[in-house]
């Protein structure tokens, strides 16, 4: 595996539901205008990803028993489908990932046709698509910088062979007695 990683973000409250580990992966093809991590366009950009890196990664998830799950930001994960997928299988072996996000700028129908991008995104529980547009900006949108982008609901897409939105799972709430 030759995938870098620019950072890691252990509490997130932004980047996918609940409190998420985020993995920031280098490599990305989009160049977003206003990008916020340009650096992380290079490949090469920051440090490689190794099984001492993993395990320091791994120990610091294990510390954390409140994470919601893990979310791949970068950069674009997309942009070494083999290795994210590398990376994401040993991080399972870690037992790291029990709910998997992750952000990309290609769109869910370029990752329906391409065979790669589809391994990769059945890993996934959710995607957020779509290239980051400076135009499209709002920051009233949850896990989202842009309105062009979505949250799609990995499995009930590939069920339905079409983009399914994500919707947050509600938890109904016990009330007491008077």
């Amino acid at each position: 595996m030759s995938l870098y990683i620019s950072g890691v973000n252990y509490e997130s409250l932004v980047d996918g539901d609940g409190v998420r580990t985020v993995l920031f992966l280098s490599g990305c093809s989009h160049h977003c205008k206003n990008c916020q991590n340009p650096d992380t366009w290079n490949p090469r950009y920051g440090v490689p990803i190794t099984d001492e890196l993993l395990d320091e990664i791994a120990e610091n998830i294990h510390k954390r028993p409140f994470l919601a799950g893990v979310t791949l930001s970068g950069g674009d994960p997309f942009f070494s489908p083999d290795d994210t997928v590398e990376l994401i299988q040993r991080l399972r072996c870690r037992r790291c990932i029990n709910d998997l996000w992750i952000y990309t700028g290609y769109t869910w129908e370029e990752i329906m046709h391409n065979a790669k991008y589809m391994q990769l995104a059945s890993h996934a529980d959710v995607i957020v698509d779509g290239e980051f547009i400076e135009e499209q900006k709002d920051r009233r949108l949850k896990f989202r910088g842009s309105r062009n982008q979505r949250i799609i609901d990995v499995k009930k897409s590939v069920d339905a062979g079409t983009a399914i939105l994500w919707k947050k799972k509600t938890v109904p709430v016990a009330c007491e007695k008077p």
